[in-house]
C-alpha cells in the first residue's frame, strides 16, 4: 500500500500540498482574528433593567437666536387696537392687516392730518394738477375742432397757456 501512494504521490507533490495546506492556514489565523484596534472600537454597552415611565432627553447649547427677517414698524396715527389679526411667530403676507384701530380714533386721525403743513400742500398740489389736466385738455379739444375740415376756423388763437406746475 505504501507504494501504491508513493507511486501515485512524488514527494515533490505532497511537499507542495502540505507546504500550501500550511499557507492556508497561516493567512486563515492572520486575516480572521481581530487585531487590538478592531477590538477598541467595539463600543462599550450599558445595560438597565426595563421599566415604565417618561424618557426625558435634554440638550443645551450657547448661542444666539436671530430671526430669519425683521422689519420694523412705523404707523400713522396711535390708539386703542380694536381687532389683532397676527400673533406673535405667525406668518404674514404683504399688504396683510395686522391690526385694526377703533374706527373713531382712526378717523380723528384721518380728519386731523387733513389740517396739517403735510395734508394742506399735499392737496394743493392735487388741486394744481388737476387744473393742468383740464386746461391740457381743453387746449386739446380746441386744437383738434380747429383741425377737422368743415367744423370751424382755426382756433389755436383760442388756446389758453399752460400754467407752470410746482414740484
Amino acid at each position: 500500500m505504501q507504494k501504491n501512494i508513493s507511486q501515485k504521490f512524488s514527494r515533490k507533490t505532497i511537499f507542495i500540498t502540505l507546504f500550501a495546506a500550511l499557507a492556508l492556514i497561516i493567512a486563515v489565523v492572520f486575516f480572521v482574528r481581530p487585531t487590538s484596534s478592531e477590538a477598541a472600537e467595539v463600543p462599550a454597552l450599558q445595560t438597565a433593567k426595563v421599566r415604565t415611565g417618561d424618557l426625558v432627553v435634554t440638550a443645551s447649547g450657547a448661542g444666539t437666536v436671530l430671526p430669519a427677517a425683521q422689519v420694523d414698524l412705523a404707523f400713522r396715527s396711535s390708539g386703542v387696537v380694536a381687532e389683532l389679526n397676527a400673533a406673535i411667530g405667525d406668518s404674514v403676507q404683504n399688504q396683510q392687516v395686522l391690526a385694526r384701530l377703533e374706527e373713531n380714533i382712526q378717523a380723528e386721525a384721518d380728519f386731523q392730518a387733513l389740517f396739517t403743513a403735510e395734508g394742506i400742500a399735499q392737496s394743493q398740489l392735487a388741486l394744481v394738477a388737476a387744473q393742468d389736466a383740464l386746461v391740457t385738455a381743453q387746449n386739446d379739444v380746441i386744437y383738434l375742432i380747429g383741425q377737422t375740415p368743415g367744423i370751424g376756423r382755426d382756433n389755436s388763437k383760442n388756446l389758453k397757456p399752460r400754467k407752470p406746475t410746482k414740484s
